[in-house]
């Protein structure tokens, strides 16, 4: 441009889209393009600018027929709904555009097999269809990130789910949770199975259903061997649909005489059903007898009739007779039994008849070849009942004794002799012990119990201690008999000397105090129970009667209390309330126990209840501080608050207790509790102990799990009750009063604020310690930081928040607006370092721009003017807001380049701090003039740099650039470009063509002209044409310039088209013949067709161009039809005149006229000769 050389080939643009639109995933690093083109052939060259410093252009620069412009976006953590606008500024070869930009950041999304998942309803038809795939994506960072997206009761459910046991039970139970589909239930036909004639194995089937889709875990168990299930799990894999067939079989290997009866039980979640299976070899109908077990039946009447006859509960005839009937039976069906005979000979030897005892033994004589046998002894041993004469007794016994030589083993032997042998006979001890030591060696027979304990009857000082053998005895003589008076004297009488507990033997002194009967032998049993500390529920009936018999035995009241259940309504005995009055060393359930009954009973008993006060307010205190809570500290906590005895310490101890409920589960194997509440960071887990626990749920969302032995959560409602332990409506804003700063209390009461306007300046400080705890979730410090920035801006408090957001932020997880609230914080607290860093990491075009640009001029102050990109961009970003400070424009004026208007304004804020801007001129003047795009300003930054400006090549560019705009007449040029031409046209400077022939133009239109600029015309005309250049302008000129360059008689057809084009001119005079010529290009795009026309001539033309040769550009006449001057004519002059006065028949005119021109033509050959 700076020679005079123009490209007037204007590039015609198209771009990929009309806005650039990108779509990003939440924290995704994003990048994205567009794409450009000329589309008539032209090339572009050029840069591109972006108007928002978050998105960079990788490679600014372009040039070609074609460029693809990538760019990236700054900044880390978008988030879904992030959003940055703007436009890009397109800057080349005489254009400079702006293409709007849209990013916007959505979030993951999430895909499987079926499609994409978006919503909850999509998840659970992949579930429905494609079960373990939904479990792969259900444990997934993606599927986390998706119901990170959905409301409150979902995210905390699924946190539940997703840090338990991964299993398809859970999965299961979190679908019922959040309400996609119905809990999975079985059905199985309840019923009695009964199988007749067993004669092999058989295989049988039960139909199971289930109610809908999803996973179930049903166990199945049978409680008899002769029945086994196929499978003892099912699980939703066997179902084929809604059902499945479950074999079972019945082995009759296993299987006894008789009827066989066994049940499979199908168990889950709490449900159980139940199949009852009958299994016998027999017909149906069919009543068979089992000798076998009328045999057993006999035999064990036989040896109760013996029993009751030894302790005498019945006669001998009684016993004689009673055996024999019995015997009878036995040998009707068994007669050949040697035993049932013998045995019927002694009971008729006892019963007194020998006659028919002597029959069966003198048979059983014969009979019984064996004489080294134990049924010969005891044929012996009965004819020693009979004959008692103590050397046969001796010589039989010692018969006997050679027999039990022979067999040492056997009972039956022993049982004889202990009623032959004289040791035993005389020493009733040694007996005794002999009979223990064949019941120790596991010989339980009842015989020998009976035996034993009727020595004991006989002499109860045989009983001095309570050793194995006698417990066992006594044991099982209280089960069998009733005690004697004396013998349960004497168990009484040793027992206390008895040191541990045994409950045999507690069950013997039971039964002896059942005879004896006394207020002494209970205390007895008592004392005994008290010295073992035996303090279980089962033994408080016992404490209770000795209480009622004001029995005086130390630690009675205290064994009473321990052995009450703690859940117990009972009201206490006046004595132990009296008791415990002043000093109780009683474990703290025990106490709460003991308490509570005191506060349930204060209306009937107020003077105990005042005198129990003060060590119910202690209590009350320390189970405070051990932060212990069950139903009967509840009533004294409840008690203690509703009387006002509280101060701050016991406000803050019982803050975490007044929220807590009981939990009772309803499922078995429940181990613990997961508490999800949308104030905490992590769960509450609470064991628990015989399906209760004690749980604390403050007001607002929460989610309770329970877990199951085998790791699956259940939140089914169906599974567990609540009920409440505390009233705290009753005394909460006391308390709150008494503790403002307890974190329980902050969370129940933040709960039910919503807006900043519920809050009110007494929970500043609550906001402190809210915003400062690590318990609470950061994501609830989130939902309330909004409502926390406007409260505390509408007061002057931010403050408060800002040691939060510096300490205990990720500003990852923040929310645009709230990022942008901390930037501005920081910069309003004069901490720029941090907010600075801040807007580098992420997003903050949200802060209101005049903070933005204070913190970017104390930046630049700090770095002192330090090269900086994002500094750089930031303030550029600032500049096209409007926003300036003298440390930004001077940073800009020396770094900036961008889009023309930014820069142009920069130059005025800089010319108004009166700040050196030769650099920003150059770079506006370049930059206009390459995209040939001067704007009015511009003007005045040229005069500005003519001042101090230095690049003449510059310099001759702009006046360049105008002159040839001003030639070709396509827009308003600046006024003082030619006081420009005429000062360097004065000092004889040499200008391009274009300013040359700009200035001619310019000359020719003015009105008046001084000496200086009539030469300077002159001198241009007389140059040009020599040159044959003409212009129209030229028929402008001084009529002193048009009579000495002959310009009279010419005239111009001018036509302005694109460079170097062909134009062509067809045309005639009146009704001549057409004429076509080409036309002269006289300047760039000018082109010029001179014609000599007389008065009244026309001349008819149009012009044509190559690319629409068949149709005219331009089509026009060209008619003289009066063109004369006063004073002097010319011949020209004067041939217009003549055919003027001829066209108007004025004779006398033409005459004169025609008289001048023969004048003027004579004069004319006498000054000049031909040569």
């Amino acid at each position: 441009m700076s020679e005079d050389k123009f490209d007037n080939r204007r590039p015609q643009i198209a771009f990929s889209e009309e806005t650039v639109t990108v779509r990003g995933r939440q924290g995704e690093r994003l990048q994205g393009e567009f794409f450009m083109h000329s589309t008539n052939e032209v090339s572009i060259r050029g840069i591109v600018y972006s108007s928002n410093p978050y998105v960079r252009i990788v490679k600014p620069q372009f040039d070609g027929m074609e460029a693809t412009i990538r760019f990236e976006v700054l900044g880390q953590d978008y988030q879904e709904g992030d959003r940055l606008t703007g436009y890009f500024t397109i800057v080349c070869n005489q254009r400079e555009c702006r293409l709007p930009f849209d990013v916007q950041f959505e979030a993951d999304r999430l895909y499987a097999s079926t499609g994409e998942i978006t919503s909850l309803s999509d998840f659970a038809s992949l579930a429905q269809g494609h079960w373990a795939e939904a479990m792969q994506l259900f444990y997934s960072q993606a599927f986390e990130k998706f119901i990170a997206r959905q409301e409150k009761a979902v995210r905390m459910v699924y946190t539940g789910y997703r840090k338990a046991l991964p299993s398809s039970a859970n999965l299961e139970e979190f679908l019922v949770a959040v309400g996609l589909k119905d809990a999975v239930d079985f059905t199985v036909r309840e019923r009695k199975e009964e199988f007749y004639r067993v004669s092999e194995n058989r295989k049988e089937t039960l139909v199971v259903a289930k109610n809908t889709w999803g996973y179930i875990e049903i166990t199945v168990e049978s409680d008899s061997p002769f029945v086994t299930v196929e499978k003892d799990l099912i699980t939703t894999d066997y179902f084929l649909g809604s059902t499945m067939l479950l074999n079972y079989y019945i082995h009759k290997n296993r299987m006894h005489a008789g009827i066989n009866r066994a049940r499979i039980t199908f168990s889950c979640k709490g449900t159980v059903r139940v199949i009852d299976i009958m299994a016998t070899f027999d017909q149906e109908d069919e009543k068979k007898e089992f000798p076998w077990r009328r045999d057993k039946e006999c035999l064990a009447d036989l040896t109760d009739t013996y029993k009751a006859y030894r302790f005498r509960q019945i006669t001998t005839g009684e016993w004689c007779d009673g055996s024999v009937q019995i015997l009878d039976e036995l040998l009707e069906r068994r007669p050949n039994n040697a035993w049932y005979r013998l045995m019927k000979a002694q009971c008729l030897i006892v019963g007194k008849k020998r006659q028919e005892a002597l029959w069966i033994i003198s048979d059983m004589k014969r009979e019984i070849a064996d004489k080294q046998s134990v049924l010969w002894a005891y044929l012996l041993y009965l004819c020693t009942l009979i004959e008692q004469e103590k050397s046969y007794v001796d010589r039989l016994t010692k018969e006997i004794e050679t027999i039990f030589r022979e067999h040492p083993e056997d009972v039956r032997l022993f049982w004889f002799l202990s009623f032959l042998r004289e040791e035993y006979m005389e020493n009733p001890a040694r007996k005794l012990k002999a009979i223990l030591q064949w019941i120790e060696a596991d010989n339980d027979t009842p015989f020998l119990y009976i035996e034993a304990y009727a020595m004991y009857v006989q002499d109860p000082y045989l009983l001095h201690a309570f050793d194995a053998h006698a417990t066992k005895i006594l044991y099982w003589a209280a089960r069998h008999v009733t005690f004697t008076k004396d013998v349960a004297m004497q168990v009484l009488h040793v027992m206390e000397k008895v040191k541990d507990f045994d409950p045999h033997i507690f069950l013997i002194a039971q039964k002896a105090y059942e005879v004896e009967h006394s207020e002494e032998a209970f205390s007895v049993l008592v004392s005994y129970l008290l010295r073992n500390q035996m303090f279980q529920e089962k033994y408080l009936d016992w404490y209770r009667e000795a209480i009622r018999l004001d029995l005086r035995l130390s630690g009675l009241y205290e064994a009473y209390m321990l052995s009450m259940p703690d859940n117990s309504t009972e009201e206490l005995p006046q004595m132990v309330t009296m008791y415990f009055r002043y000093s109780c060393n009683l474990p703290y359930q025990k106490k709460a126990l003991l308490y509570a009954n005191i506060i349930s009973e204060r209306r009937k008993a107020p003077g105990l209840y005042e005198q129990y006060l003060r060590n119910i307010e202690t209590f009350a205190i320390e189970q405070m501080k051990a932060n212990r809570m069950n139903d009967n500290l509840a009533i004294i906590y409840q008690n203690v608050l509703e009387m006002g005895v509280v101060d701050e310490e016991m406000a803050h101890l019982i803050s975490g207790m007044v929220f807590m409920k009981k939990l009772v589960c309803l499922y078995p194997d429940i181990t613990r509790a997961f508490i999800y509440q949308e104030q905490y960071e992590m769960p509450i887990v609470i064991p628990v102990q015989d399906h209760q626990a004690c749980i604390p749920i403050l007001p607002g969302q929460y989610r309770l799990l329970l877990e199951t032995g085998n790791g699956t959560l259940i939140s089914d409602h169906k599974a567990y009750t609540l009920q409440r332990l505390m009233y705290p409506e009753r005394f909460i804003k006391r308390l709150e009063h008494l503790s403002p700063l307890s974190l329980p209390f902050i969370l129940a009461d933040f709960a039910e604020k919503k807006e900043a306007e519920d809050y009110t300046l007494d929970d500043v400080k609550r906001m402190q310690v809210f915003l400062d705890s690590s318990l609470v979730s950061k994501r609830y410090k989130q939902e309330k930081y909004s409502a926390f920035i406007g409260f505390l801006q509408d007061h002057c408090r931010e403050e408060v928040l800002e040691e939060h957001f510096a300490k205990h932020v990720d500003f990852g997880q923040l929310d645009a607006r709230t990022r942008g609230f901390v930037i501005s914080l920081f910069i309003q607290r004069q901490d720029y370092e941090r907010a600075y860093a801040l807007m580098q990491d992420y997003y903050g075009l949200q802060v209101d721009d005049r903070l933005l640009l204070q913190m970017c001029t104390e930046r630049l102050l700090t770095t002192e003017f330090a090269e900086d990109e994002f500094l750089l961009s930031l303030c550029g970003y600032l500049l096209g807001q409007k926003q300036t400070s003298p440390a930004t424009v001077s940073y800009l004026a020396e770094n900036y380049v961008g889009p023309s208007p930014d820069m142009i304004y920069l130059w005025q804020a800089a010319k108004a701090e009166e700040m050196s801007v030769v650099a920003l001129e150059e770079n506006i003047l370049f930059q206009t003039l390459y995209a040939e795009n001067c704007m009015e300003e511009t003007a005045a930054i040229y005069d500005s740099y003519l001042a101090r400006g230095k690049d003449r090549m510059l310099i001759e560019a702009y006046l360049n650039y105008w002159a040839h705009a001003y030639m070709l007449s396509k827009e308003h040029v600046p006024d003082k470009l030619f006081d420009y031409l005429s000062y360097y046209f004065a000092k004889g400077i040499e200008l391009k063509e274009s300013c040359n022939l700009a200035y001619m133009k310019y000359l020719s239109g003015k009105d008046t002209l001084d000496e200086k600029e009539f030469a300077l015309l002159d001198q241009l005309l007389q140059y040009y044409i020599l040159r044959n250049v003409y212009f129209q302008f030229y028929k402008n000129v001084d009529h002193k310039l048009i009579i000495k360059y002959h310009l009279y008689d010419k005239h111009f057809v001018e036509y302005r088209g694109n460079p170097g084009e062909r134009i062509t001119i067809t045309y005639r005079f009146d009704d001549g013949q057409p004429i076509t010529e080409e036309m002269i290009e006289m300047y760039e795009g000018i082109f010029v067709k001179q014609f000599v026309v007389f008065f009244g001539e026309t001349i008819h033309y149009a012009l044509y161009a190559d690319a629409v040769a068949d149709l005219p550009v331009c089509a026009d006449d060209l008619t003289i039809s009066s063109d004369l001057q006063e004073g002097n004519l010319d011949r020209y002059d004067l041939l217009n005149a003549m055919q003027n006065a001829y066209l108007y028949h004025e004779d006398g005119q033409l005459l004169e006229l025609m008289k001048q021109y023969q004048g003027l033509d004579q004069v004319t050959k006498e000054l000049f000769t031909t040569v």
